[in-house]
């Protein structure tokens, strides 16, 4: 029999896409998917940062996909991100999980709670109410109440941060500064008031900068607000009595609730994103430690998230926060950064906690611990661990 002429093959092939394109299929026979936000996704973006069509692996160069026996199209992980090209991480998996522990911390407020990694465990301050501190303990997957005082100092937007050298949680609110000495024998006195009247910081960043004074290291803070709501953008690092302000060039923008985390790898103190007095901020900026920042890719526009690093996978994680300046408007949205590669979503798989604001969240065994925060004008205190499996 001769062969189909070449108009005829042309028409069965029309036909063809048109019955795919029915189905929801594209002309390889998959379907699309779509993130949890309900946007379209093409393909996965290597670390690289270009999309491929594709499985790409780490050299760039395109991969057939491996054909199946099914025709049936694979779902891909949910993700909490807005990113249409989330990041493939090669030796990582996200994962939420929700914990349900016997006791937990509750707080009157998001703005009234803190927390931070220390040997570990995770060490976490809350306020019940204006007149009362508790501090919490999380370890093995459960919370301990560790003591309760009265305190009579505003303790909204209050920081927290552990320094290993000199085994203190350095606890930074309004003007006054607060240590918490970690002792070998778990035991402890308390808090002590190291410094009473100081510059006046509210919702202000906070982390422990390893690499700074030689490798000695000190916990830095940035920005935050007056006692007249004004933006800061003063960086100060702690020496253990009080705090000696650093000269640095140019740099980040007056601001409060910005995330602050240490990259380990870059050995950089990274700083992305919250607000000044009319705009939420999506600037990224790195410090090692010299006279001047160093800008680099933009983040999401976001204020008073939450982050942390993962120094054996090699990437941050940032979660939550709002979106505009005074709006009560909360996210639940998950960006990844890699650097030399900047921000961008990542698959998750599991239920992703609900959208909130001025959580908390700290990087211990391995996962990521988030705990309570802001949604409305509601305090949730769940916790939460991301895994990276």
């Amino acid at each position: 029999m001769p062969p189909a002429p070449r108009a005829t093959l042309e028409i069965v092939t029309l036909m063809a896409a048109a019955l795919f394109a029915a189905c929801g299929l594209d002309t390889r026979g998959l379907s699309t998917t779509e993130t949890t936000t309900g946007e379209s996704t093409q393909s996965p973006t290597t670390l690289s940062g270009e999309s491929t069509q594709s499985p790409t692996t780490l050299s760039g160069e395109s991969t057939q996909s491996p054909t199946t026996s099914s025709s049936e199209s694979t779902q891909s992980p949910t993700t909490s991100s807005s990113e249409t090209d989330p990041f493939v991480l090669p030796d990582c998996q996200l994962e939420w999980e929700e914990l349900d522990p016997a006791e937990h911390p509750v707080s009157r407020a998001a703005a009234y709670i803190a927390m931070t990694a220390v040997e570990g465990y995770a060490l976490a301050v809350v306020a019940p109410d204006e007149m009362i501190r508790e501090t919490w303990k999380f370890e093995g997957g459960d919370w301990s109440r560790l003591m309760v005082d009265e305190w009579m100092q505003q303790q909204e937007g209050m920081r927290l941060a552990y320094d290993p050298g000199l085994e203190q949680v350095v606890k930074l609110v309004g003007e006054q500064t607060w240590i918490f000495v970690v002792d070998d024998d778990d035991s402890n006195d308390g808090w002590t008031l190291a410094v009473d009247t100081g510059p006046f910081r509210r919702s202000g960043s906070l982390a422990y900068f390893p690499d700074l004074n030689q490798g000695t290291g000190a916990v830095v803070t940035f920005g935050g607000k007056d006692e007249s709501n004004e933006p800061l953008r003063e960086l100060a690092s702690w020496n253990g009595s009080s705090w000696d302000e650093l000269a640095v060039d140019d740099g980040p923008t007056p601001r409060s609730g910005a995330i602050l985390f240490h990259d380990s790898d870059a050995r950089l103190l990274v700083l992305q994103g919250g607000e000044d007095k009319s705009d939420t901020l999506e600037d990224t900026w790195t410090w090692d430690g010299g006279p001047a920042w160093t800008q680099v890719a933009d983040g999401t526009q976001t204020n008073f998230s939450v982050a942390a690093y993962h120094p054996t996978a090699h990437f941050a994680v940032k979660f939550a926060g709002r979106a505009g300046v005074g709006d009560g408007s909360a996210t639940n949205a998950l960006s990844v950064y890699i650097d030399g590669v900047g921000w961008n979503g990542a698959p998750v798989l599991g239920e992703t906690p609900p959208a909130r604001t001025s959580s908390t969240m700290a990087f211990l065994d391995g996962s990521f611990l988030v705990f309570g925060g802001r949604t409305g004008m509601s305090s949730l205190n769940d916790t939460w661990l991301l895994h990276c499996r």
